[in-house]
This record gives C-alpha cells, sequence and structure tokens, in this order.
C-alpha cells in the first residue's frame, strides 16, 4: 500500500506540473527547477522499482520451493585432509606392582617384646622393626660361651703339649676338635639370635602391622608390611601375534582406572621369552615413571604398546566412515559443478589401520575436504552449504 501511495503521489505530480505548463505561473518557473523536480521523481520512481523487483524476485523463489523447482542446499561441515604421524597401539590391561612390597616374617618363635614401629613410619634398611623374646637362645648362647672358654684352654695346653712331644695324639685331636666344634655352635645360636631381632629388608615405609605387643607368634608368621613404591612398574601380557612388532625400547603410554586424565609414557624395559602354551602370549613389563609418586601397587590400568608409527600418513575420524554393502568404504568428499556450486561426491577409501578414532587411509588426496558434519543428510551429487 505504500508504494501505491507514493507512485500516486509521483504521477500526480507530472500532471500538476504539466498542467501548470499552461498558465501564467509556468512561465514565472525557471527551467531548472522543473528538470531538479523531474529528476527527483525519477529517482523515487527507480528505487522503488528496483526494491519490488527484488521483491518479485524473492517471491517468485519462495513458490518454486514449495513446488519443488528449486533445489535446497543442505548444510554440512568439512575439513581438509592433511598428512600426519599415525600412531597405533595395543590396549592391554595390567596391574601397577613393585619388588618392594613385602611381608616381613618371623623366622623363630617368639614373643613380641619390643615394637618399634608405626604404621606410615618411614624405615631404613636393617633398620629393627620389633624383637620377639631372646630369653632361652640368650641362655644357651651363655651355656656354649663358658664351655668355649674352657675348651680353648684345654685346646691351647693339648697343641703345646703336642708340639713338646708329649701325650698322644689323640688328645690333641680331640681337644681341637671339641673346640671347633663349640665354635662352630657359637656362631650358629649367634646367627639365630640375630633372627630375634626383626629389620628392614629394604628402606620404605610400614604399610602395615599384623601383630601387637606381647603376642605369641610362630615362625613363618607375616609380622609387617613394608612397601617402596620409588621402583614402580607394569605387566601385562600380549598375543604371540605382535612378537615381531614388539622390542625393548618401544614407546607404552599408561593410564590408571583412579586418575583417567593422567597418562604416563614409558617405554618396555623387558620381554619374556616364554609362550604361555595356555593363553599363546607372552609377557611384557615397563618401568613406571619415578615422578609419579601417587601410583599404588595393585592399581588397575591400560597399557597402550605402540606397534605401528606410520609417518605422512592421511587419517580420518572413524566416525565419517561409511560402508557399502559390499563391504567397502567410501567417505563423502567436497567437489564443485560447472556452475562452481559445492556438492558431494562419494569416494573409496581402504582402511590401513585404526587408533584412538582415527582411522589411516588410502584413496584420498592431501588437501581433499571431507565431510565430517552432515553426512547423514546427504547423497552422492548433494547440493552443499559450507
Amino acid at each position: 500500500m505504500h508504494s501505491r501511495h507514493i507512485i500516486t503521489y509521483c504521477l500526480s505530480t507530472l500532471l500538476c506540473l504539466y498542467g501548470c505548463s499552461s498558465s501564467e505561473k509556468r512561465k514565472e518557473q525557471n527551467d531548472e527547477e522543473i528538470l531538479e523536480n523531474l529528476s527527483k521523481i525519477k529517482e523515487t520512481l527507480v528505487t522503488k522499482k528496483d526494491s519490488l523487483s527484488a521483491l518479485i524476485i524473492e517471491i517468485d523463489e519462495k513458490i518454486a520451493i514449495q513446488k519443488g523447482f528449486v533445489e535446497v542446499p543442505t548444510a554440512v561441515s568439512a575439513v581438509k585432509v592433511q598428512p600426519s604421524t599415525f600412531e597405533h597401539y595395543i590396549s592391554l590391561q595390567c596391574l601397577a606392582q613393585t619388588d618392594n612390597n613385602v611381608e616381613v616374617s618371623a623366622e623363630s618363635a617368639g614373643t613380641v617384646v619390643s615394637l618399634d614401629v608405626k604404621h606410615g613410619q618411614y624405615v631404613r634398611k636393617n633398620q629393627i622393626l620389633l624383637r620377639l623374646n631372646p630369653d632361652i637362645i640368650d641362655a644357651n648362647i651363655t651355656e656354649i660361651e663358658t664351655a668355649l672358654r674352657l675348651a680353648e684352654i684345654l685346646y691351647k695346653k693339648q697343641k703345646r703339649l703336642w708340639e713338646n712331644k708329649i701325650g698322644s695324639e689323640i688328645q690333641y685331636l680331640q681337644a681341637e676338635n671339641n673346640y671347633k666344634s663349640l665354635e662352630k655352635k657359637l656362631q650358629t645360636l649367634t646367627v639365630q639370635r640375630s633372627k630375634f631381632d626383626i629389620r628392614a629388608p629394604f628402606g620404605g615405609y610400614v604399610d602395615a602391622i599384623h601383630v601387637k605387643l606381647g603376642e605369641l607368634v610362630s615362625g613363618g608368621k607375616p609380622l609387617l608390611r613394608i612397601i617402596n613404591t620409588q621402583n614402580m612398574y607394569v605387566e601385562s601380557e600380549i598375543s604371540e601375534s605382535h612378537l615381531r612388532r614388539i622390542s625393548a625400547q618401544t614407546l607404552v603410554k599408561i593410564v590408571f582406572e583412579a586418575m583417567p586424565s593422567d597418562t604416563l609414557t614409558t617405554s618396555i624395559n623387558w620381554i619374556s621369552k616364554y609362550i604361555n602354551s595356555n593363553s599363546r602370549s607372552f609377557g611384557i613389563r615397563a618401568n613406571i615413571p619415578s615422578t609419579a609418586l601417587t601410583i599404588s601397587p595393585n592399581m588397575l590400568g591400560r597399557m597402550m604398546v605402540r606397534d605401528l608409527i606410520v609417518e605422512n600418513a592421511l587419517t580420518i575420524p572413524d566416525r565419517i566412515i561409511r560402508e557399502e554393502a559390499d563391504g567397502s568404504n567410501y567417505v563423502y568428499t567436497v567437489a564443485y559443478d560447472e556452475e562452481n556450486k559445492p556438492r558431494s561426491k562419494k569416494k573409496q577409501i581402504i582402511r590401513k589401520s585404526s587408533s584412538e578414532g582415527h582411522t589411516w587411509i588410502e584413496g584420498l588426496n592431501p588437501n581433499d575436504r571431507v565431510i565430517t558434519q552432515g553426512y547423514n543428510a546427504i547423497t552422492e551429487g548433494t547440493l552443499l552449504k559450507l
């Protein structure tokens, strides 16, 4: 309605100007003013004409879309494929372990008379942890020491007599044998006496104490647990099919379930020479970096062993790969038609290897644009909106 009013106004102005041309008033106007007014009217009409033309085109397009005469582009996202380093990992379940995790046991029976450590305490190697009652063996040692002193005196006297050709050889040998026998017994008892002082086999922390002061313990009973977490490792078993691709210094990544956001990088330092006949696998071990001091023995984790690395490989996300009825694979790429409009193009690919959500493929070229979003809504030749 607004456009109609403007056009009506312009036509009325023109008629007025021409109507006045026969009057005396027209003679008083100057030609320049008439031209100026006519130019303004023309500009107004041209502006409205352009606006109406654009509106007509827009309406025609909507009518065509409703009737199915115009192709509507499908919105998608695409990225360029660029060469990169591809790494493949074998995922294995593993446990954190340490050789310095032992139950300290008693070698002799006795009553706990001294408990010199507490939970969580750090102890040095050979530090006394607790003591068992040594009264009986101490009495035996005292008895043997007394007998040994007498045997030593008799042996030395008999030796001097024998050297002076006095007495019989049998008397000398008996004295020597008695002296050395008691000496050996004393050494044995001294070693046994040391077993009543329970010492730390290595430096570490007292993780558990299983006995109480005054408790009677038997030989072989676990008394305490000592742990040192500085030299830890993970072990696992891997199929024999990977034997040729695994070697010492192979890269390993470790992620523990209790700390999923932390990844430890290390390498294999031991490979078993034995193949398990039941599981057809062999053992591998990787040291945990010494900086990872929060790791505890028996923590469950995943051990990712790198068995393949390819330089300048073309990789794409696994999720965009489609499968044909015959089992072959393809992806949609961006191509331009004769009118330079972007359209989807199906490209056959060959999957070489997959790891961590990406696949190393063949069949594409560097800088090819693969469709990563909206690929489920398109087919071959679909008009795209990037």
